[in-house]
């Protein structure tokens, strides 16, 4: 059998001939195997304990589709009563990551009750994993200093060895600039409106390389930025790094969360590699691939302080492009104000979890008056205003 094209199994009781791999890295704080794991099986075993007992689930489905080559197949199982845990999302998600090219093959009853082994083909959507990085930078004219702190933390990346250019939306910078770079000017509505969408995207679009550094103009980029995606094989999709800020290395909001995605709520700020179903990217620094953003592009509504981050972040993770973190680099913030790290707060996330499914604490209630409707359907259907009368009297007894 060739490098690529084997089985790999996690668990204790692998078959003779496969790949053993033990299920620690799901505790990790970035969730992630060696990439020296990566793009190579074809038959991935996941079944040994639930996918469903973990928070994260959706990040260890992620990480097998990064194992994959090719076709191939999955066994992958999971506890329908968890309750972090959805069956439609997780074939969502299978259906997002296979751009849709999963096929079932069988479906095995396991004995908890609830419990069952999936077993389908697919093949991965599509991916880069390229060294080559556009960096891009939004400017006003403002604190140029800090525009020439990152211009050279971005030029210090040249020593990585891969190809690099810097786009900086904005008017002409007054120093010199000594790698590949762009100035892209806006239109006076777009200034004049501070649609830092609108810019962001004119960065995207003309980017050269297929990794993407937005930055807005307080950033520093630590000098081992793209080596530390060598760890993860620069296979990604979008991604969070850690920030600090410049002066006293305290974190500021960089891997956060909301508590629903149906209005706006608090902001939460997440243990490094938690999962919530409410994830976004703070807007102030995305990471992604190009592929990616140009098909899922800044809403062009979404002008300063309009919330642009947590719109973008919930089309892509509706389509399963989950943010992902990578803790092996960090990026100084050199200026923030206080009020906006005083802003999120500390999650309960089992809140987050009621919050999917709204009659949750109501359930035994709801199924008792489901099932006095199928009594009386004859009511129902001769007199629906009658039994709605009696339901809410119930309701409002209870």
């Amino acid at each position: 059998m060739s490098e690529n094209g084997k089985m790999i199994w996690f668990g204790n009781n692998a078959p003779e001939g496969s790949v053993s791999l033990n299920t620690r890295f799901v505790v990790n704080i970035d969730t992630r195997l060696s990439h020296e794991h990566y793009h190579k099986y074809n038959d991935i075993n996941f079944v040994e304990a639930p996918i469903s007992n973990y928070k994260n689930w959706p990040f260890i489905l992620d990480e097998l589709f990064k194992l994959s080559y090719g076709k191939t197949k999955f066994s992958i199982k999971f506890r329908s009563s968890s309750p972090i845990f959805s069956i439609p999302k997780f074939y969502k998600q299978i259906y997002n990551l296979s751009a849709g090219s999963a096929e079932f093959l069988s479906l095995e009853k396991g004995e908890a009750v609830g419990g069952f082994i999936i077993h389908f083909t697919a093949t991965r959507r599509n991916f880069d994993v390229s060294r080559n990085w556009t960096f891009g930078i939004l400017w006003d004219g403002k604190n140029e200093n800090y525009l020439q702190t990152y211009v050279d933390s971005v030029t210090r990346q040249l020593s990585s060895g891969s190809q690099i250019e810097l786009i900086i939306c904005g008017p002409q910078p007054g120093f010199a600039i000594n790698i590949d770079h762009t100035v892209i000017t806006a239109d006076q509505d777009t200034e004049k409106y501070a649609n830092i969408s609108r810019k962001k995207n004119l960065i995207i679009k003309n980017a050269k390389y297929e990794n993407i550094c937005l930055a807005h103009n307080r950033y520093q980029i630590d000098n081992n930025f793209i080596k530390s995606f060598d760890r993860i094989g620069h296979d990604y999709d979008i991604c969070v790094i850690k920030q600090v800020l410049n002066e006293t290395g305290e974190r500021v909001p960089d891997w956060v969360s909301q508590a629903s995605d149906q209005r706006l709520t608090a902001n939460y700020l997440l243990t490094y590699g938690e999962y919530s179903p409410y994830i976004y990217v703070p807007g102030g620094l995305v990471i992604g691939k190009k592929h990616v953003l140009e098909n899922f592009l800044f809403n062009d509504l979404g002008t300063w302080n309009m919330a642009e981050d947590v719109e973008l972040s919930q089309r892509l993770m509706a389509n399963d492009y989950i943010p992902r973190i990578n803790t092996k680099t960090v990026a100084k913030v050199l200026q923030l104000r206080k009020e906006i790290i005083a802003d999120f707060k500390k999650p309960d996330l089992n809140n987050f979890y009621h919050n999917i499914d709204l009659f949750q604490g109501h359930k035994t209630a709801y199924k008792r008056y489901g099932d006095y409707i199928i009594r009386n359907l004859s009511v129902l259907l001769t007199n629906p205003a009658s039994l709605y009368k009696k339901i809410k009297s119930r309701l409002n007894d209870n």
